[in-house]
């Protein structure tokens, strides 16, 4: 099985293709993460040594919802601290949970936004609904698509299936199967999206994966990814 390596240890001249986990590519672009100066010094050191980072199609869904949940966070933020009013079971929802959030370096969760939309829901004659559609506008409008062209411009490639890159066509019988992330979720109880991005990593072309996920970090330190594998992290 891999060890799990400091990525300090990484040699650009024997290892040049790694999968990167989606809290990778979301640190390395939030500049308001804790480890974004620490991950985004060291990957710029390894792009001038020639070292390729990839992310694949689960990441990219992973770091647009992250992008969505914290874009509603600092949008609603932004309004309450310019003496903007939400109704008021709303805003007391948010002032509780926000703070407990951003202590453990997150903004909102699923169930934050599915609550704070009900709240709004329950207000009379549709005021509410009018007020979320009007917050959705103001913080997601066209955001989807500047992330797109943030990760466009940062250097870290896009892989999945028949890209031609790292999962040729004429390599397909090699490709990692579906199953394999299947038997990981059941194994190690992974979210369905980790053992994607790590199944992904087992591909025949890519050195290895980085990431600061604890749970892939167990998974890889009891059997999830082969011996002739890479997993390194900026994890302690």
């Amino acid at each position: 099985m891999a060890a799990i390596r400091s990525v300090e240890e990484i040699d650009p001249k024997l290892n040049q293709r790694f999968i990167l986990d989606s809290n990778i590519v979301i640190q390395f672009l939030d500049k308001d993460n804790l480890l974004h100066d620490q991950v985004r010094s060291k990957m710029n050191e390894l792009f001038i040594a020639g070292v390729q980072f990839y992310y694949p199609a689960p990441a990219l869904l992973e770091i647009k919802n992250y992008w969505r949940l914290k874009e509603l966070h600092d949008s609603i933020q932004y309004a309450i601290d310019n003496g903007f009013n939400f109704f008021s079971d709303f805003q007391k929802h948010f002032t509780d949970i926000a703070p407990m959030r951003r202590r453990k370096n997150r903004y909102l969760n699923d169930n934050d936004v599915k609550e704070l939309r009900s709240l709004l829901e329950k207000v009379h004659n549709n005021k509410g609904i009018v007020r979320w559609f009007q917050l959705c506008d103001t913080a997601l409008k066209g955001k989807m698509s500047a992330i797109d062209q943030t990760l466009k411009n940062s250097n870290i490639r896009y892989t999945n299936f028949g890209d031609e890159e790292i999962f040729l066509s004429d390599e397909k019988s090699e490709w990692p199967k579906w199953g394999t992330a299947n038997n990981l979720i059941e194994k190690y109880a992974l979210a369905s999206n980790d053992a994607a991005i790590l199944n992904m990593a087992f591909a025949k072309r890519i050195d290895g994966i980085i990431s600061n996920d604890k749970d892939l970090v167990f998974a890889v330190k009891n059997g999830a990814y082969p011996s002739d594998k890479l997993f390194y992290t900026f994890l302690k």
